[in-house]
């Protein structure tokens, strides 16, 4: 016995005792009294399916997530005591606060898992601070695709007294959780990932002497029922950033013959209307069209700066089953006197290690054209579990890459009239950096401080505790042999990295 502690959950089934896990991820409140875990991210197989184990804090890791997509894992067991600070907290004493049930979606979305989140209630007093914490319940249940499927209520602690005061039920179906895997599988490109397993704490050459400033962003949201050749776009303002909806010059809506009809070289018409909204606003501007070149069509996203001069340019990487367009192999962060801009496209936020990657990079804000919400999967988590709530029907991916990457993300869509169509998502605490939406035809103004220097955590702080020495299969090609051994065994072998 080594006299250590350490926060751990247990699996038992009918027959007993089959096997824990450590939690890794280690807020303040934990590093005053735990050691990190030890055992790695264990696998079980059982007669339910493959079931692995998560701890609160470790919702704060997409990574964790994501190495149960590469084991198999059919349910994800998530444990939680997501506390809060009482209400009635004045707003500068609550940016500390955070609630790990609310990032819970992304445990399911992002692994193609059910997930079985359950977390407490009630209020209770630090014997040793005296200070009062309560917890609102809201523990739930989530389908493979990020869907929530049941949820207990959740309250404020004056209703609901510590104790159980609720059973939620649900019917897992473990078979649906492959094909949803395999999709997700699809997408990544693992050869692009090598700065993950790169340990970049406590210093970090990329960035970290950047000192804060405003910046002005103008996110457009593109209004399907308008004509494009009728459509004006804005110019930014002066040192501010712009960024258009997907393919601008053309809608996002046309048949893959036609984009590639309709494909330019670089310095065609959509980069000549991006330089020019660029100088006659005196900013950055962003946006995206189908690029011809000798190997084929691209989705290209280009940046101007202030004079006009296209000074980036990112051919989309991680594009979906129906793209027309052929994959880059190069992710683009401009280093700009604004701060570190990144660029992707906003289906591409959907695949954690885009934005992880970006976050790494240490990327101030992510610009992302979009093109139509309507049948992405949208953000589910219960509104009552924030202090300040996202808009309706706010899509996941831009929340999810803007709360586990810690950046800015600009995503300018298309829609219907009466259709959020752009959102402006920040980093953690939201109660400081509130989201913002505008409906389709509509201009988004905000002014954003970047880098964001946090309370409770910033970037720099979140890539410090990421552990990448236990992440390790999140970089490994998908047909390598260690690969292949370690996501079928059960268990946690890393004997092979």
């Amino acid at each position: 016995m080594s006299g250590l502690g350490y926060n751990t959950s247990a699996l038992i089934g009918p027959e007993g005792y089959i096997g824990k896990y450590r939690k890794h991820g280690l807020n303040s409140q934990d590093q005053r009294w735990t050691s990190v875990g030890n055992v790695g991210f264990p696998v079980f197989d059982t007669e339910l399916g493959r079931i692995s184990l998560l701890i609160c804090y470790d919702d704060t890791y997409w990574q964790y997530a994501r190495l149960a997509l590469l084991h198999q894992v059919d349910i994800i067991a998530w444990s939680s005591v997501s506390d809060r600070v009482m209400p009635g907290t004045p707003p500068e004493q609550a940016k500390g606060d955070h609630s790990t049930i609310a990032s819970v979606q992304h445990l399911s979305a992002d692994t193609g898992a059910w997930v079985v989140a359950a977390t407490r209630n009630g209020i209770e007093t630090n014997p040793i601070t005296q200070q009062q914490l309560y917890y609102n319940g809201g523990s739930s249940i989530w389908d493979p695709s990020g869907n929530k499927v049941a949820q207990l209520p959740v309250l404020k602690p004056e209703v609901l007294a510590s104790g159980v005061h609720g059973v939620a039920i649900a019917t897992i179906e473990p078979g649906k959780s492959a094909p949803v895997r395999e999709e997700l599988l699809k997408r990544r490109r693992p050869e692009m990932y090598g700065v993950l397993a790169l340990h970049r704490a406590p210093t970090d050459p990329t960035n970290g002497t950047g000192q804060p400033q405003s910046i002005n962003l103008t996110i457009e949201a593109g209004d399907l029922t308008n004509p494009i050749a009728k459509t004006l776009w804005s110019v930014p303002k002066r040192n501010g950033l712009a960024v258009l909806p997907m393919l601008f010059h053309y809608g996002p809506n046309l048949s893959a013959a036609e984009y590639k009809l309709l494909s330019e070289a670089q310095g065609g018409p959509s980069e000549k209307t991006i330089s020019y909204l660029a100088q006659q606003g005196e900013g950055y501007v962003v946006g995206s069209y189908p690029e011809r070149s000798n190997e084929g069509i691209y989705h290209t996203v280009a940046l101007a700066d202030p004079s006009g001069k296209i000074i980036a340019r990112y051919r989309a990487t991680h594009l979906g089953s129906n793209s027309w367009a052929m994959a880059g192999d190069h992710f683009v962060v401009a280093p700009t006197p604004i701060g570190r801009i990144a660029l992707a496209l906003g289906e591409e936020l959907s695949v954690p290690e885009v934005y992880g990657v970006y976050s790494a990079l240490r990327a101030d804000v992510l610009a992302a054209p979009s093109g139509s919400w309507e049948n992405e999967t949208l953000l589910q988590i219960d509104p009552q579990l924030y202090n300040t709530a996202y808009p309706p029907e706010t899509p996941y991916a831009p929340y999810s890459a803007a709360k586990m990457g810690q950046l800015w993300v600009a995503a300018a869509g298309w829609g219907p009239k009466s259709k959020l169509s752009a959102f402006l998502m920040g980093p953690e605490p939201v109660i400081a950096t509130p989201p913002r939406a505008v409906n389709a035809g509509e201009i988004l103004h905000a002014e954003i401080t970047a880098p964001w220097r946090g309370t409770w955590i910033n970037q720099q702080q979140l890539i410090g505790g990421q552990q990448p020495w236990n992440t390790m299969p999140l970089v490994l090609g998908k047909n390598n042999p260690c690969l292949t051994t370690w996501s079928r065994e059960p268990g946690w072998s890393q004997t092979c990295w």
